[in-house]
């Protein structure tokens, strides 16, 4: 048998699936963040070759700037949906089920928003130099 899904198993049960769905959510956010990453890399290569007096590079600045605080909104409505999904999973499930899904929700949150602000705190740098 063939799988689109990412794991190649099928989850045992609800709590099972909820913990691979946060798994894959966290990946897709690591590959989001390495995207941004690069292009931040970019931003600071093209900052020392204009060595910081291309008013363009000041403008993709503020346009990843602006990226970043929407990243920031998006996770946090995810964390938040994530954490109501994983009560009414709870209300399914044995009281055990309970501390695996909430940690894996804390788990998920607080590594995507530490590449976040790693990525945020880049980018601050790089606008330090070029203003």
């Amino acid at each position: 048998h063939f799988s689109m899904l990412p794991n190649g198993w099928i989850p045992d049960d609800g709590v099972d699936f909820f913990k691979q769905f946060i798994c894959h959510l966290r990946e897709r956010w690591y590959t989001e963040c390495d995207l941004v990453e690069k292009d931040l890399t970019t931003r600071r290569n093209s900052q020392f070759d204009a060595q910081g007096r291309s008013p363009e590079l000041i403008r993709q600045l503020a346009k990843d700037a602006q990226m970043l605080a929407h990243h920031h909104t998006v996770l946090q409505f995810q964390i938040t949906k994530a954490k109501e999904i994983a009560k009414e999973v709870q209300s399914y499930h044995q009281i055990s089920a309970q501390d695996e899904l909430q940690n894996a929700v804390v788990d998920f949150a607080d590594k995507v928003n530490d590449r976040i602000k790693q990525l945020d705190q880049t980018l601050r740098d790089i606008l330090q130099f070029v203003s």
